[in-house]
């Protein structure tokens, strides 16, 4: 894909004055069981490393739903609250009483050692040699990402079962390889909660309000995701096994979706991602 980088930087600006709400529709179909593709390019996946408490992640936070608004069905961002400013504990007895951390987002945050919040990752891949990318770069990492040629297809399918006040939710994942590639490669399946509203530091103020979208609530098969296919051929299928989950109380099944993303487990890339809301609006 050939971007005019200059258009796409003009079109950010304008974007990043309006806070996404939207959520992204799915952008694969399954039709007597062979998967269709119905977009051109890559999957993106942004992770936004962030927390409540950090006077200047809401800036990096638009961008970031400014890229996915931009890149619509073909950019996923997670809010992933991890380090220093999400530690609510910091500060007892304060306004700050949400925890949004999650034991995968806080494993990320240690293992690929994050320099500070905010800051980003595209497609877990490096960009102008840096790993990290700070949030004035990540339109350039995303255009870059984009326009890569997409390796395979992904197909999510959810399942929810409600008993009083308890939901359990059943996820599979399908895919297709669509090249041969080299290594190994594990599906990571993960729980995102939109709409919430708490507290959020922005510059010198507080935001007591704040909107928060795309948050990382947890993964349903391990901070890494599993094993499902050694050195693919062109074409080459699989399935995931069912992944099951009891879902917290707290969050609400409305606003949750599951997003699945393909990551070789040596050098941590993302190769392809997908999403899926438990209940399709």
């Amino acid at each position: 894909m050939k971007t005019n980088r200059y258009t796409i930087l003009l079109l950010l600006f304008a974007a990043v004055w309006i806070q996404s709400c939207s959520k992204v529709g799915e952008p694969y179909l399954t039709y007597k069981s062979v998967l269709i593709d119905t977009t051109a390019h890559r999957s993106v996946l942004l992770e936004d490393y962030t927390g409540m408490r950090c006077p200047n992640c809401p800036p990096a936070t638009l961008i970031g739903e400014g890229l996915q608004d931009l890149y619509k069905g073909q950019v996923f961002m997670i809010q992933v609250h991890a380090g220093f400013y999400a530690d609510t504990s910091k500060t007892p007895g304060s306004i700050w009483k949400t925890d949004y951390k999650s034991q995968a987002g806080t494993r990320w945050y240690t293992d690929f050692k994050c320099p500070q919040n905010p800051m980003g990752l595209i497609n877990r891949a490096n960009f102008d040699s840096k790993f990290w990318i700070g949030s004035d770069q990540w339109a350039d990492a995303v255009a870059y990402q984009a326009g890569l040629t997409k390796p395979a297809i992904l197909s999510i399918s959810n399942k929810v079962v409600t008993s009083g006040e308890d939901a359990q939710l059943t996820t599979r994942i399908q895919g297709k390889f669509l090249h041969k590639m080299s290594g190994s490669y594990n599906v990571c399946v993960l729980i995102l909660e939109d709409s919430l509203i708490s507290p959020q530091q922005d510059g010198a103020t507080i935001d007591t309000n704040h909107l928060f979208m795309n948050l990382l609530r947890g993964s349903m098969n391990g901070d890494y995701g599993e094993l499902v296919i050694s050195h693919p051929d062109s074409l080459s299928l699989f399935t995931s096994p069912s992944y099951t989950m009891t879902l917290n109380r707290k969050w609400k099944v409305k606003n949750l979706s599951v997003l699945a993303f393909l990551m070789n487990p040596v050098t941590y890339e993302v190769v392809q991602v997908a999403k899926k809301p438990l209940i399709q609006h």
